[in-house]
């Protein structure tokens, strides 16, 4: 079963979507209903830090935690990435809400054990912060992936104080490859489209079983959910697919190259969820979670 995060993109929203000229204040990652642009890219003029190494923890707002890798749930140490250095990032998504890429504010490597510290965040995006961890020298280790974390978990924090106990998700490449083959002969690439993927809880933060998580024109982007017993296939068993949340699998539900749109989650009115708006991103998985009210 995978461990929760304690710091993610909550339902009650930390990002803004700019939908023509309507601005909806809820949650979402991406550029449009449909994907159109380049390749997010990291080439902010942002220097990179060294894990631990000359940090002005005085600055501003630092932000420390642990990337976990998704297929074992333990943190992503440094043997892990064949002993090359993966990359952490403070990310401001404003600028995709204009059709830009998203902008690197803050960019260090992590530590050899998995935890990382993001120091000097001057300003807090007022759409969020949305935690990355890629290759650095894009070698091929894991994908790019980012993590929400919600504007209201920086409240009352000011320079000098530090947001802890962050988890940003990483998906290794190998696992990525095991994920795509139990689709099954779905014609999404998970790698190039990007997609959608969290965890639907109750509201003390425990994984919930039997909940669905859907848009109303999903009908080309089904959602697959883990299960427990991953030996006969990660979203089933075989070409059976689960078709709700598994308590054993951690609640994950994923979205393969996820529209921006409302998504609900639903399990029959044993908990309440407020719908958002959500959606992935080419080449990035993206990580939110359903917190019960």
């Amino acid at each position: 079963m995978l461990p929760l995060p304690r710091h993610t993109l909550r339902a009650p929203a930390a990002l803004v979507l700019v939908a023509g000229a309507a601005a909806l204040s809820t949650g979402c990652w991406g550029r449009g209903a449909e994907y159109e642009g380049g390749t997010p890219q990291d080439t902010a003029p942002v220097e990179t830090s060294e894990c631990g190494e000359d940090l002005d923890l005085e600055a501003g707002i630092n932000i420390s935690g642990v990337a976990l890798d998704l297929q074992t749930g333990q943190p992503l140490t440094v043997d892990d990435s064949g002993g090359t250095p993966l990359c952490v990032a403070a990310i401001d998504p404003a600028p995709a809400v204009t059709g830009g890429d998203p902008a690197y504010l803050i960019v260090s490597t992590l530590c050899d054990d998995g935890s990382f510290v993001l120091a000097g965040l001057e300003e807090v995006p007022s759409i969020g912060v949305m935690v990355g961890v890629y290759d650095c020298d894009s070698q091929g280790t894991v994908m790019r992936t980012v993590t929400g974390v919600a504007t209201e978990d920086f409240d009352g924090l000011g320079a000098g104080d530090t947001l802890e106990g962050v988890t940003a998700w990483s998906v290794s490449a190998d696992y990525l490859a095991t994920m795509q083959t139990d689709l099954g002969t779905t014609e999404r690439d998970l790698g190039a489209e990007g997609f959608l993927a969290g965890f639907v809880t109750d509201s003390s933060g425990a994984a919930v079983g039997g909940a669905s998580v859907t848009c109303g024109a999903c009908g080309d982007r089904p959602t697959f959910y883990l299960d427990g017993a991953p030996d006969d296939g990660l979203w089933g068993a075989g070409t059976s697919f689960n078709t709700t949340t598994s308590a054993d699998g951690g609640g994950m539900f994923l979205i393969p190259a996820a529209r921006i749109t409302t998504y609900t989650c639903d399990d029959g009115g044993t908990h309440s969820w407020e719908g958002n708006l959500f959606g992935s991103l080419p080449e990035y998985a993206v990580f939110i979670e359903f917190d019960a009210l």
